[in-house]
């Protein structure tokens, strides 16, 4: 668990619970449908597993109702528009590798992604298995071009199509465009928060991502920092903004539910989901393949996923609230001293 300091709160007792449990009733089965809105896949590495693979995992998840990132070329599909999936979040790095026009078309979110992750050799850079993908090219052909060949290849920071910040805005309207219903979103590193973040904010994205999974330095303390800084800039200069996580590493169930006490609106679910990638296909009759007709990869979202997202619809349950939007730093609670003077704000 990342925040075991900070505690939730229960209602105070003599709480009147009205119809929520009588003597009579039977037991009601926790809803987890009110909480995938709140969680995502932010980075899965599909270049990890075979393209059909990857395809079969990403209908899985958009049947859950799970924002999952993914780029056509990522998937093995000429257009990814035509999945027919609902819940996709499409990538948009500033090398633009592996992005086609479709992609903006059919997404549900579009994240421009600023924050980069370092690779293994602590570079902001791409493997050569990220780029055959993204080109659309055959692992073992030799004739792979010169980018694919090298074993890295540098990921830039920032779009050359975009002077400075205060133009991010050109960049929303150009998706809304080709997608109308649309959410434009914006990764962000936790770097120079107070003099960067008011600036993009400024340019009215639909979702900010603060990404925080890119270095050891940080710790549960800083991430609360973070987010706190974060959540007031947003009511202070565009307050629809929603704000979305990546945590420094797994969060618990509970780590979840604190967050949203805290203003996170949704939580990068991204270990939680790597199980997936070495999973064998399966269907209700059994041991599967890809050609059936049912999805092989529901059953192992559902049993990979189900439990932890019914401790978090029982946890905001259990706040008396019903949507993780109804919960506050009311509902939290520190035991040591750097933690609750950060909850009174």
């Amino acid at each position: 668990m990342l925040l075991n300091e900070i505690g939730m709160v229960p209602p105070p007792i003599g709480t009147p619970w009205g119809q929520r449990a009588t003597a009579q009733a039977a037991p009601q089965p926790v809803d987890t449908g009110s909480v995938t809105g709140n969680v995502f896949w932010y980075d899965p590495p599909w270049h990890d597993v075979d393209p059909a693979v990857a395809l079969e995992i990403v209908k899985a998840m958009d049947t859950r109702g799970i924002v999952t990132a993914a780029l056509g070329s990522e998937l093995g599909v000429a257009s990814i528009a035509d999945q027919l999936l609902i819940r996709t979040m499409t990538p948009y790095r500033p090398d633009r590798y592996g992005l086609n026009i479709d992609d903006l078309r059919s997404a549900n979110v579009v994240d421009m992604r600023l924050a980069r992750v370092r690779d293994t050799d602590g570079r902001y850079a791409y493997s050569r298995e990220q780029l055959v993908r993204w080109l659309g090219m055959n692992p073992g052909d030799q004739d792979a071009g010169n980018e694919a060949r090298n074993a890295t290849i540098v990921a830039p920071g920032w779009p050359a199509d975009v002077p400075e910040l205060e133009h991010l805005g050109r960049k929303w309207k150009q998706f809304r465009s080709l997608q109308p219903s649309v959410r434009c979103a914006v990764s962000v590193p936790p770097y120079r928060l107070a003099n960067e973040l008011p600036r993009i904010i400024a340019t009215a994205p639909d979702i900010v991502i603060l990404r925080m999974d890119d270095s050891d330095e940080f710790d549960a303390v800083a991430m609360v920092q973070a987010v706190l800084l974060v959540k007031k800039l947003i009511d202070k200069v565009h307050p629809a903004t929603k704000l979305w996580l990546v945590p420094i590493n797994s969060p618990a169930p509970d780590d979840c539910v604190k967050l949203y006490a805290l203003g996170v609106d949704s939580v990068a679910i991204d270990w939680w989901c790597q199980p997936l990638l070495s999973a064998p296909p399966r269907t209700a009759m059994g041991l599967g393949d890809l050609a059936s007709h049912a999805n092989p990869y529901l059953q192992a979202v559902d049993e990979l996923l189900a439990g932890p997202l019914a401790r978090v619809a029982g946890l905001i349950d259990s706040c008396a609230a019903r949507r993780p939007h109804e919960l506050n730093r009311r509902h939290l609670h520190a035991t040591n001293r750097i933690m609750a003077k950060l909850l009174e704000g």
